[in-house]
């Protein structure tokens, strides 16, 4: 909403979403069955929060910025 810009690339934004959810899964199965996996799946999540970061900030670099109205300078 404060950013005034549109998604960058969708594939990163869906590769995101995918190691997020991958990893989520991952960690509460890995949790209720005391698997010797819960790290392979963090850094399945960490991954997914990385690309979403680079993505967010992608958003920010192309945003859109209005200039200022008289009554703001």
């Amino acid at each position: 909403m404060f950013a005034l810009s549109e998604m960058q690339n969708a594939r990163r934004a869906g590769w995101s979403l995918a190691l997020l959810s991958a990893g989520l899964a991952g960690v509460f199965v890995t949790i209720l069955f005391s698997s010797p996996w819960k790290i392979v799946f963090a850094l399945v999540v960490l991954g997914g929060l990385v690309d979403y970061a680079v993505e967010i900030f992608a958003i920010l670099r192309a945003r859109k910025r209005r200039n200022l109205d008289w009554g703001l300078k």
